[in-house]
């Protein structure tokens, strides 16, 4: 059995899972990527929907089609990372039952939430802070910090390069006073750790290009990673607007707090959740 065809398969034994619980379980189903997804859209739902956990966005993307189309499952939505490609809006456009997170993945759309400053105000110095200019403040310039690498990864979807974009740790490329991430070094940086033929210069025209830039089609804002923002946000409280040492602002541990943080009221008043509930 090829790679492919194991994959389908395990597409479809989610599926037909799906299908096989409805028939005990009358609850409305959703798909979710990982984990994480699962605590929040399960928490936020009150326990209202059954979540399966299909392990990735394609993967979200394939059970509920096969679930949805082949099995005639109703009130079934998948819930996935927008990211910068256009892989979701093609899924909607073919009339898939899919609700992206506003923002390119669930920690963008936790940092426009209240849930942003909340975690900047708990993990920064009060007096830092206050001088910085307050969390808002930290927050609106992260996010502008962040805007090359998005239009790198933008473009990088666009055009197909495979950039190795996890193998490089972006918290040595951010200015511990400024805040400002290196274009050059991030570049410099995808060029060793990804094996294509993509010139230096066409990274950097990239990385400057505003032409590059992707917005939320429903919130307008620019699409940026949480995560990356969360760099530059772990990078200010260890100096900047607070005292915090590498290991307690490392991205992957803010984002638990992050998620943590998350005003679950807030968001049931969101036209966000507003669209996951007219699919269930």
């Amino acid at each position: 059995m090829s790679q492919a065809e194991s994959s389908l398969r395990a597409y479809d034994r989610i599926a037909d899972r799906i299908k096989l619980h409805r028939q005990a379980d009358d609850r409305a189903t959703v798909v979710v990527e990982g984990p994480s997804d699962e605590r929040f859209v399960d928490a936020l739902l009150e326990q209202r929907a059954v979540i399966f956990v299909a392990g990735t966005r394609s993967a979200v993307i394939d059970v509920t089609e096969e679930a949805s189309r082949r099995l005639s499952v109703t009130r079934l939505v998948g819930v996935v990372d927008r990211d910068f490609d256009d892989i979701v809006a093609g899924a909607e456009a073919a009339g898939l039952p899919m609700v992206a997170y506003d923002g390119a993945d669930l920690e963008d759309m936790l940092l426009h939430s209240p849930a942003g400053n909340r975690l900047i105000e708990e993990m920064a110095s009060s007096s830092k802070l206050k001088a910085y200019g307050g969390a808002s403040k930290l927050l609106a310039d992260a996010r502008e910090r962040v805007i090359a690498i998005s239009r790198l990864r933008s473009e990088n979807a666009r055009e197909g390069w495979g950039l190795a974009f996890d193998s490089v740790d972006l918290r040595g490329k951010v200015d511990k006073d400024t805040l400002e991430m290196s274009v050059l070094a991030i570049c410099a940086a995808l060029k060793v750790t990804t094996e294509c033929a993509i010139e230096h210069a066409q990274l950097e025209t990239a990385a400057r290009s505003e032409e590059a830039e992707r917005r939320c089609p429903h919130t307008g804002t620019l699409l940026a990673r949480g995560r990356d923002v969360l760099v530059v946000i772990g990078i200010s409280l260890r100096r900047l607007v607070g005292s915090r040492t590498k290991d307690q602002t490392d991205p992957h541990l803010l984002a638990a707090v992050l998620r943590t943080a998350a005003d679950l009221a807030w968001f049931r008043q969101t036209p966000w959740f507003a669209r996951l509930a007219a699919q269930l």
